[in-house]
Formats: C-alpha cells, structure tokens, sequence
C-alpha cells in the first residue's frame, strides 16, 4: 500500500546512472486502500518514475496491480520514454477488489519472495498503517535497513521517496558494475598453456601447464590410458599450494625408459612395478597449483592428460598431452651368491620397503625392510638355485601392490690357474688362484697316470696352495688345468678343462651336489676335453 503529500522538496533526487535497469513495481488496488489514498499513491509512484531516466537502452518501468487476483497494467517494453510511463500513472485505474493483506498477507509470500530473490530479483518492500513488519522482512532483499520501509499513513509515503530512489539508484549502479565486471571476466577466460609431463618412473609422472588467464577458481586434471578412451570418471582431490614450482618454458619430449645392461653382469628385467591393472577408469583430481604428479599408474601404459581452467562451473578448453610410463622398473644383477635388486621409486610418499624372497619351490620365506632406497643387495643366497623375489612400497597408509619376479644364481667358478712346481722324486706343490670371494673349502683330488695311486685333501676355502707328497718316484702325475663350469641348465652342465698329455685316453669325472642330497658320482670321459653331465 502506498501514500504520498502534494508537496515535495524543491530540488528532488534525480539518478544520473548510465546503468540499464528494469523496475517492476507491485501496487495494492484492493478496496481496503480507498480511493482517496489511491490517488496519493498515484503521485508517489509519480515521485519514483521522475528519479529515473527511462529509455529502452536506460530503465524500463512495468507495473501490475493486484487484489483478489493480479493484473499487469503495462510491461517493462510497453514505453520508451518517462513521459509515456508517467501519463500511464497519473492514469492507472483503481482496480479494486477483495482485500488480501490489510496489513498482513493471507498467504505465505515467503516461497515467490524466495524464487525472485534466486531469480537475480532485488525486492524492496514499503507498508503503510499497520503493515506487518516481519512480513516485509522476509519479502525483502537484504540488508532490511536500505530494503524495508514502513510509514504510519499514506500522507507521509513522500518522507521515504528520497531515501529509496537514492537506494534503488545505488543498486542499479553496483549490480551494473558487478554484471560487466562478470563480462571481462568472462571475455578472459582461457585455456592453460604449455603443458608438460616430467620425472617419468613406471608408477608415475609430473604434469605442469602455464597459467590460464582471468580468475581461475581451480584447475581440473583428468587422466587415463589412451587405449581405453571413454568418458571420465571423476575422482576429486584437492590439493594444496605445498609443491609449486614454475612453470616449464619448453615444449614436452618423448620421455621413455629403457633397462640398461652393464658389462660383466647379468641384468634382467623382472617384472612390473607394482603389478597392473586390466583397467582403468578415468580419474580427474581438481586443485589450485600450476603441477601435479600422478601416481598410482600402470607401467608400461601410455596416458592422455588434460587440463582445463575452471571458472565456476565452467570449464576452459582443454590442453593435452600424452606420455608412457617407464616399462622395466626392476633390474638384477646376479652372481652365484647374491642378487642386486634396483628399482624405479615409486612415489614421494612411500617411507621404505619390503622385501620378500623365497627358493622357489621352498618353505622359508625370507624378509628384510630397508628404507626409501632404490637398490638392495640380498647376499648368501645357495648358487644354481631359482629364486622367487617380491617388493612392497611402504605408506603411511599401509603397503602396495607388490613388484615380484624371479631369477637363478651363477654356478659356483672353478679355481684359476692350476700350477705345479718345487717338483722332488717324491712331492711337488700345486697352486692355485683365489676366483670369488667366500670360499670355504677346496677339494684337492691327484692320480698317477695308471690310475694306481689316487688321494684327496679337502682344505680351507683361503688356502691357494698345497704341497703333494709321498708320491712314487719317477711317476707321472696328471694335472687338470683351465677346468671351467657353463651352459648350466636346470638338470644339467658342462665341464670342460685343458688338456695336457695327449697320450691320454680317459678322464674320470667326479662330481658331487654341494648340498648334499645327492651322493658322489663319477664317469669316464674318452679324453676330448669335454664332458656332459
């Protein structure tokens, strides 16, 4: 309900505001208001139109006026001009009708209230006489002390017409500003550039992109193996600013990961880090730095990453990049006692790792925990015997998939360099040299050559000589030298040694199973050098 005095202040308020606004005002033509007051709130609303400079490309003004049931008296398009918008005041009729609020509504104004104010709708409400205040509380916009206006009578209504066209001209002005203000936002938008993957392992990888421009909320990163294809299913993560670091200038190369092979050790290529998976959905991770390494991945796979800006809820265009992750992670090197385990790290995170191995077919399992390392050397292990061999990432959060393989220690090497000298009728010392470490016994075997006078000495792994006495005089003795051990296989090996007299017609070979499962075995070689077992 509104009111207004036939006098006003000399010099009213005028908005100035290049702003385009629309104004929609509600008025109350039910009986209860009179004719009389009705005419007051023709010049009131008079009063309101006169602040404002009305225009198609300026305000627009529309009006409705309701009782029993609304109606619009003119639409905000209906006039171009204030003279238009103020002839249709001075002559909009009194509609009349049942009464639906005097002073409080009789239904709940609270829902549409709340639909306008989603809508974008800015509400100011006015009462006159015994209006309920709360209700016009929850009409209203916020804050209620520019919003609210509540006078006695429709006689004083003028004492409010400065004060809310002053508020009405402000809100134009500030919503105007925060709407274009929107707009070069907006025209800012645009995708990261420069996006670049780095620190390639099997198990992951960096992202880092240039900056998109404007106001970026976040940046979202989705990512999965290119064979898979599909669309994406989020996952998201924030993270924090905790790692950042600038931007890479350059362009991203092919980044790949090779096994390496030294001279003199065999090196293998075990297994896959961690294990893999059939497959992968798509995950996305959002968050505010310029980087991000993902982790968790498949060796050996190659991804598409994508990067958008995220304004709001919209998202710039993409930028994309793929790369492969590293395929052969683990790496031995083998020889008859130990095995060198080296491996890729798999992630920031991880506090060490487990190492589990086992003779494959055995019932021992055997466990060492190191630290975050990328290498470790398992010694003492039994020579010609296949070996089961898993690794396990250790997290805060528990253990990871397990990186597992398998691998067979050397035979052990014969001695080097068989040599006989300090030569009597009745002894002569043969010497030898030392070929690996960790030696712990030697078995010394000597013959006459007519087979009669044969003995056996087992010694100390650190002895390289031993003098042989006691023998016949004038007696040859035959000495194997440059006796080698190759092409071993599961069930069998060859020996082979240098020949010395070739008047000999046979060797006898000996051999036994250094852990003592099988017994002593012997056989006769035709005397080529060689023999098969």
């Amino acid at each position: 309900m509104f009111s207004c005095l036939t006098l006003f202040p000399v010099d009213p308020f005028v908005c100035t505001t290049q702003a385009i606004a629309d104004i929609v005002i509600l008025v109350d033509g039910s009986w209860s208001i009179g004719r009389i007051n009705f005419r007051l709130v023709r010049m009131f609303l008079e009063n309101l139109v006169n602040a404002f400079s009305v225009g198609i490309d300026e305000t627009r003004i529309g009006l409705a006026q309701y009782s029993g049931d609304p109606r619009i008296e003119w639409h905000l398009n209906a006039f171009s001009t204030k003279d238009a918008v103020l002839d249709a005041v001075k002559n909009l009729p009194y509609k009349g009708g049942n009464t639906l609020t005097d002073g409080k509504s009789q239904d709940d104004v609270i829902p549409p209230a709340q639909s306008l104010r989603d809508a974008g709708v800015e509400l100011f409400a006015v009462g006159v006489k015994n209006a309920d205040e709360n209700e016009l509380r929850a009409i209203a916009s916020e804050p209620d002390n520019t919003h609210v206006y509540n006078v006695a009578d429709f006689s004083i209504m003028s004492s409010i017409i400065e004060g809310l066209t002053k508020i009405v001209c402000e809100r134009v002005e500030e919503q105007d500003k925060e709407i274009k203000g929107e707009s070069a936002e907006q025209e800012t938008q645009g995708a990261p550039q420069d996006l670049v993957i780095s620190e390639v392992t099997a198990r992951s990888f960096r992202v880092s992109w240039s900056h998109a421009p404007g106001s970026v909320e976040k940046y979202r990163v989705v990512y999965y193996p290119a064979t898979q294809g599909g669309r994406p299913e989020e996952r998201g993560t924030s993270w924090q600013r905790d790692h950042i670091g600038s931007s890479h200038g350059e362009r991203p190369g092919a980044v790949r990961c090779y096994p390496q092979h030294y001279a003199g050790a065999v090196e293998r290529c075990a297994g896959r880090l961690w294990g893999t998976r059939s497959s992968t959905p798509p995950l996305t991770e959002d968050g505010t730095s310029d980087e991000k390494e993902l982790e968790a991945l498949t060796p050996a796979t190659e991804y598409t990453v994508t990067v958008y800006a995220m304004y709001g809820e919209e998202a710039s265009d993409p930028m994309t990049n793929q790369e492969t992750t590293c395929e052969c992670p683990l790496k031995l090197t083998v020889d008859h006692n130990s095995a060198k385990l080296s491996w890729e790290a798999a992630s920031r995170k991880v506090t060490g790792y487990r190492i589990m191995y086992v003779k494959t077919g055995g019932l021992q399992t055997n466990e060492v925990e190191v630290g975050p390392v990328t290498s470790w050397t398992l010694n003492d292990l039994t020579s010609v015997m296949e070996y089961e061999v898993a690794i396990f990432g250790i997290y805060n959060e528990g253990q990871s998939e397990a990186l597992s393989g398998m691998f067979t220690t050397d035979p052990v090497p014969g001695p080097l360099d068989l040599q006989a000298s300090e030569v009597t009728t009745e002894s002569f010392r043969v010497s030898w040299g030392h070929f690996v470490p960790g030696i712990v016994l030697y078995k010394l075997t000597w013959a006459s050559n007519d087979g009669e006078d044969t003995k056996e000495m087992v010694l100390s792994g650190d002895v390289d000589s031993f003098l042989l006495s006691g023998l016949s005089p004038n007696t040859e003795y035959e000495a194997v030298r440059g006796l080698q051990v190759q092409d071993e296989t599961t069930y069998s090996l060859e020996v082979s040694w240098q020949l010395e007299d070739p008047k000999v017609d046979q060797y006898r070979v000996t051999y036994v199973s250094l852990t003592g499962d099988r017994n002593e075995e012997s056989g006769l070689d035709p005397g080529d050098g060689g023999k098969v077992m």
